[in-house]
């Protein structure tokens, strides 16, 4: 059985999963730490660092942490 498709009445793109496109015209936009990427989704996101930047996703917690403590710094 294949997958059902989906034309997009915004954009009109075809999409497996109409909820998950849906969402990346509504939500906002989560940022790479590490390079320009910008995605609408956290997993795409975790999934980017896993595969492009060679970090676990078991340090992506530790890194939010360290990177908030950072930006605390900063404003001081």
């Amino acid at each position: 059985m294949s997958p059902v498709a989906f034309k997009c009445r915004l954009c009109g793109k075809t999409v497996s999963n109409k909820w998950h496109h849906a969402h990346s015209h509504w939500s906002a936009t989560v940022a790479c730490p590490y390079c320009p990427h910008v995605y609408t989704r956290k997993d795409n996101l975790k999934y980017h660092i896993k595969a492009k930047h060679s970090i676990g996703s078991h340090l992506i917690p530790y890194l939010q942490t360290m990177s908030e403590q950072y930006k605390q710094q900063i404003q001081f």
